[in-house]
């Protein structure tokens, strides 16, 4: 289905963004009605024009490294979780511990 392949994902994010008033364009890190990301994928890495995966700077963001790590504290991840995913998950706890 569209969520096992991260292009078809991001299409539909993209779409989602679309539907909820953001424009194509606009100001780069500046303020936006709403801002979709793929952090980690199932299938592991992905580099293309449109897309990297793991996302580039997801460990510079506390915003986006707490619930990370609630996620990896919690029941949210179990044995049957993608490595990929178990993997980052743990690592956005490690660098949410580090930052305090």
């Amino acid at each position: 289905g569209m969520a096992a392949d991260p292009l078809r994902l991001l299409d539909a994010l993209k779409r989602i963004e679309r539907d909820l008033g953001r424009t194509e364009g606009g100001q780069r890190f500046g303020p936006r009605p709403i801002d979709l990301d793929i952090i980690f994928h199932a299938r592991g890495a992905h580099t293309c024009d449109r897309l990297q995966v793991p996302h580039p700077r997801y460990h510079e963001r506390g915003f986006v490294l707490a619930p990370l790590a609630d996620l990896f504290l919690g029941a949210g991840v179990s044995g049957s979780d993608s490595f990929h995913v178990t993997s980052g998950l743990q690592t956005a706890l490690h660098v949410w511990n580090a930052m305090g």
